[in-house]
């Protein structure tokens, strides 16, 4: 599913099942939508021997609600990419009531750069992540990247996060 950028908004998806997607199973990318209530699982091992598949979503654009989704088995993409189950970006975006399982890396990625250098205000709070290969939160500024400020994250529930102590945040 990809919402793309410029002008959508107010688009609502709800209560779907999306598997096996080549990048993002989502990529939303407009302002003031919803994304809820939706089952998502990008690991392809009912199909292809290995471990294979990539992230459940990335948020883009401002505004957006992302929430009571279950998301799920986030696996290594081509070119050796690691993806984290969810990736966050934009301003005044809010992820709460999700369940993240079985990540591969870090659960939920911010990060900013010259294609995106403007991240703020994102609220990222009462979520449930488990079996997650790295930290709960990753955020990451890269070159090119202007704002990466006044976040939120609270009152997540994390459980047997496989993190390396000292390399994530």
């Amino acid at each position: 599913i990809q919402v793309a950028g410029g002008r959508v908004q107010h688009v609502l998806i709800q209560r779907n099942t999306v598997t096996h997607a080549d990048h993002d199973l989502v990529e939303f990318d407009g302002d003031y939508g919803v994304l809820q209530d939706n089952f998502l699982n990008n690991s392809y091992q009912d199909l292809a021997s290995g471990d294979t598949g990539y992230r459940s979503i990335e948020v883009q654009g401002s505004f957006n609600v992302v929430q009571r989704n279950l998301m799920e088995h986030a696996r290594f993409g081509g070119g050796g990419y690691i993806a984290p189950l969810a990736m966050i970006r934009g301003n005044k975006n809010v992820v709460r009531q999700n369940v993240l399982y079985d990540g591969i890396t870090y659960g939920l990625g911010v990060w900013c750069a010259a294609s995106s250098p403007t991240v703020e205000n994102l609220y990222i709070y009462n979520n449930t992540l488990y079996n997650v290969g790295g930290a709960a939160w990753a955020v990451y500024a890269y070159a090119g990247c202007q704002r990466l400020s006044r976040h939120v994250f609270a009152n997540n529930l994390v459980m047997n996060s496989r993190m390396n102590t000292g390399t994530e945040i």
